[in-house]
């Protein structure tokens, strides 16, 4: 069992093909919108339950490192707080203040982008459950799977205890009147394509700072983005007679 001084005894979560499909549905590290039950904006996460059965969340472990430094677990003894309903969501709040209730860990997201994890323990072993690896976060959004539990990850608006939908600009995230963009989300090359002659092709940070320009290039052209931290981007492509604009994500 769990060590639990000072406290009943609980029985070691046992291992359940179930429990295994809960996912890490949605992530905000830098919370401006949604505040918890106290009035205070912290940091959480939602977990989507896809299944058609009730799921117990007491016992799963949560943290935000692959080495499972400073994990934290939702406690047990509160059934009706940590059970989620067959698809359904659950939001546990990432503030350092577990004295809060059951749905408050002992855990801090890091808005510059990090990892979240959920891992659960059977017999002497922790289980990997789920994990979402997150950007450099956006105020006002959140980033998540679209759709829920897909492996499909979006920043998106924040949709707590609901379903994830995407921003009205989602369509023309890779392509736009004429221009196209690939692979995105993208990790160190971005390749750009326009149905025109490019006089200019200029990157822009999600702040609108210009942070790089390409005269007269081919098309296609491989854009190098490893140096530039995660987040959101933008690229204005620039023809005698077309101007077009393209969003990407960089992981």
């Amino acid at each position: 069992m769990p060590a639990t001084p000072a406290a009943p005894n609980q029985k070691g979560y046992l291992p359940d093909s179930t429990i295994r499909h809960v996912r890490i549905n949605e992530i905000c590290a830098n919370n401006t919108l949604f505040p918890d039950e106290q009035g205070h904006y912290h940091d959480w996460l939602e977990i989507y339950n896809p299944t058609t059965d009730s799921i117990d969340l007491a016992g799963l472990l949560l943290t935000d490192t692959f080495a499972l430094k400073g994990t934290c677990r939702i406690p047990y003894g509160y059934r009706e707080q940590t059970i989620i309903p067959p698809s359904g969501y659950k939001i546990i709040w990432c503030d350092n203040k577990w004295e809060e209730g059951p749905l408050h860990v002992n855990l801090k997201l890091n808005k510059d982008g990090e990892m979240a994890g959920i891992y659960q323990l059977t017999g002497r072993n922790i289980v990997l459950t789920d994990t979402l690896v997150y950007p450099a976060q956006r105020i006002g959004l959140s980033y998540g799977r679209y759709p829920d539990g897909s492996d499909s990850v979006d920043f998106m608006p924040y949709t707590p205890g609901q379903p994830n939908r995407t921003l009205p600009e989602r369509q023309s995230l890779s392509s736009s009147a004429g221009c196209r963009a690939w692979p995105n989300p993208a990790e160190s090359f971005v390749t750009t394509a326009a149905d025109f002659p490019v006089l200019h092709l200029s990157l822009f940070n999600a702040e609108g700072i210009k942070i790089a320009t390409y005269s007269h290039i081919p098309s296609p052209f491989v854009l190098t983005v490893s140096d530039f931290p995660p987040g959101i981007y933008f690229i204005r492509v620039e023809g005698e007679e077309n101007v077009c604009h393209l969003k990407i994500i960089k992981h």
